[in-house]
């Protein structure tokens, strides 16, 4: 019996190991093509013990997560990079003693290293910009007489500590220098970062100037500006500063500053969200427009306050008597949410340079945005659009894959009254399926609502491939627009892939019977036994 529920159980491992592996996913990966290294200079005071870290930008454009390091023609080994992205990440680590022993052109004494660095992925393709290279700078282990330290140079450091996301925060620097010295080309760099050095901020770097020649009582103040992300999370934040120069004609690095309160200074600022706030992400359009054209605007609205919000959006153009307002918006919070507005300039509008102002609005949330259109005045009497209605797309062409694409219409009523409007598709049928959402519409005057057209690609459709959608009031359609879908090859179940499927399925019902069969004889032969 023993051996019996040992097979039993052999079986039963072996049948969940094969449907284990055959729908483990794979990893997704986020490091970008083609990019310099984020950081790429690096200085040490104490070669034998010191290290490195380097880091690249990221996105989510690579299908890997494997590559291998070479630094100056050496290859360092593969690397294996995580999947959480951001803004760019460190990736390695690296002793400067052992790539001094590895590494030609790289040394422990005292001086100034370049090598070229490469990520190269399976295929063979470095994943870096051509020419990336890191700069090592070994210094003393122990800084000379003459070599000023942090608490040396910074006599001040003055920042608004409490700031909420798209703030910009001005930082107040003041050095001081004893009587006598004198730096040149000095450079004062700082950013923002979390407690593991994670950077929340760009860095902010001055223009190079001379530090010297001062009295006790002199100094001298310099202000960078740092600005806070929009999508910034809240918490507890660290103040970073860099001052950097030249003394006695020998470049090096005269301050790293990672803790200001080393120096009597708190560098602790926090960061906390508003409970309302929606933030236009981006507004993109073709900023020049000829007179009797349509104009399209594609808004992206970025809640990042503490509640959802459900906003309108109001675009306007001075000049051109232009105004429209859309539905109301829902924004969750740390979403994203898109809006879409067409906007038809009158056929005998002027040339010249007109403001569009945005405004995006609820009861707790009021801002307006201002951006700049070109006209390019009226040459010829263009009629105006039937109906008062002007018809937009988020993109006229799309990548549409085997799972299907959305394209969003937008309607736009420039007339005194509300506009029904039904939805059609003309020239798809052919190698797609279609849907549309909604397909009659209630345009209120000066408004604009968003039609959802989703469309599913045959199994054998691939390339080009165009439709119409079409607006009509009635039975009579008053304007229409043209779109281009560029389909992927289907990359669904073949007739392969379901053979190898109904395989596999025969294999385990194979086992499951032998198994039935197994415990049957056993228990047979024990009965005979008996």
């Amino acid at each position: 019996m023993k051996n019996i529920f040992r097979t039993i159980v052999l079986c039963l491992v072996g049948l969940v190991l094969m449907t284990t592996m055959a729908t483990v996913p794979a990893a997704a990966s986020i490091y970008e093509s083609g990019n310099e290294l984020t950081e790429n200079y690096f200085t040490v005071t104490n070669a034998a013990g010191s290290t490195i870290t380097l880091s690249v930008p990221t996105t989510d454009d690579i299908t890997t997560n494997e590559f291998t390091l070479v630094i100056g023609g050496v290859n360092l080994g593969t690397i294996t990079l995580p999947d959480m992205p951001k803004e760019s990440h460190d990736f390695v680590t690296l002793s400067v003693a052992d790539l001094a022993a590895r590494v030609p052109g790289i040394n422990t004494a005292i001086g100034t290293y370049e090598v070229p660095v490469e990520l190269i992925d399976a295929s063979g393709d470095n994943k870096l910009a051509d020419g990336s290279t890191i700069t090592i700078v070994v210094e003393e282990a122990v800084p000379s007489k003459n070599v000023p330290t942090a608490q040396h140079l910074i006599d001040d450091v003055d920042f608004e500590d409490e700031v909420s996301p798209e703030d910009q925060v001005e930082i107040e620097i003041t050095l001081k220098t004893d009587e006598g010295e004198i730096y040149e080309d000095v450079t004062i760099e700082a950013w923002i970062a979390d407690a593991d050095g994670d950077r929340l901020s760009s860095k902010v770097k001055t223009n190079e100037f001379n530090l010297g020649k001062l009295t006790d009582d002199d100094e001298k103040t310099k202000v960078l500006t740092v600005t806070i992300p929009e999508d910034a999370d809240e918490g507890t934040y660290y103040l970073n500063v860099r001052v950097e120069g030249e003394e006695d004609n020998r470049k090096g690095l005269l301050s790293i500053v990672s803790e200001l309160d080393a120096n009597g200074f708190d560098n602790e600022l926090a960061v906390e969200r508003n409970d309302h706030s929606v933030k236009i992400l981006y507004l993109n359009y073709d900023s020049n427009v000829a007179a009797g054209e349509t104009a399209d605007f594609a808004l992206g609205l970025l809640n990042n306050g503490r509640e959802d919000q459900a906003v309108k959006v109001r675009m306007s153009v001075a000049g051109l008597d232009i105004s429209q307002t859309s539905g109301s918006i829902n924004v969750q919070v740390d979403e994203f949410a898109p809006a879409y507005f067409s906007i038809a300039v009158p056929a005998g509008a002027e040339s010249g340079e007109y403001t569009v102002k945005v405004n995006v609005y609820n009861e707790e949330v009021d801002f307006t945005k201002t951006y700049t259109l070109e006209v390019e005045g009226a040459g010829a009497t263009v009629t105006p659009t039937a109906n008062g209605l002007a018809i937009g797309a988020d993109a006229t062409s799309k990548q549409v894959s085997a799972a299907g694409g959305v394209y969003l219409i937008t309607l736009t009523n420039n007339d005194a009254s509300a506009k029904t409007y039904t939805m059609d598709v003309t020239g798809a049928s052919t190698w797609a399926d279609y849907s549309i959402n909604p397909a009659t519409v209630t345009v209120a005057p000066g408004t604009s609502e968003i039609v959802s057209v989703y469309l599913s690609p045959n199994k054998d459709a691939s390339g080009t491939q165009t439709f119409t959608v079409n607006v009509k009031d009635g039975a009579t359609v008053v304007d229409s627009i043209g779109l281009t879908a560029q389909v992927s090859a289907n990359d669904g179940p073949t007739v392969t892939s379901y053979i190898t499927t109904a395989l596999q399925w025969l294999v385990a019902a194979l086992i499951v019977v032998a198994i039935v069969l197994g415990i049957a004889w056993a228990f047979k032969r024990e009965s005979n036994k008996e």
